[in-house]
């Protein structure tokens, strides 16, 4: 897959403001301890709704077990 067509399926606002990818994955996961999310897990990706197998999710990977967890998102959550 070429690279232009890569960049096409990525959400750029979000990919350029990790701070705003985090919120949105804090509200939306349960997870008792929300330090520990944002200690262990770095963010890697947003995709957009162009993307044909994960459209809106945002890609994070824990630093230690290097697995990943993706976490959807609406397009309101950006806003």
């Amino acid at each position: 897959m070429d690279l232009k067509k890569l960049s096409s399926y990525m959400n750029f606002e979000l990919m350029d403001n990790h701070k705003l990818a985090f919120e949105i994955a804090l509200s939306k996961i349960l997870f008792d301890d929300r330090e520990y999310f944002k200690k262990y897990y770095m963010f890697m990706e947003a995709t957009s709704s162009k993307h044909p197998k994960h459209p809106n999710t945002l890609l994070f990977k824990h630093s230690q077990t290097r697995e990943y967890w993706r976490i959807g998102y609406e397009l309101l959550d950006c806003i």
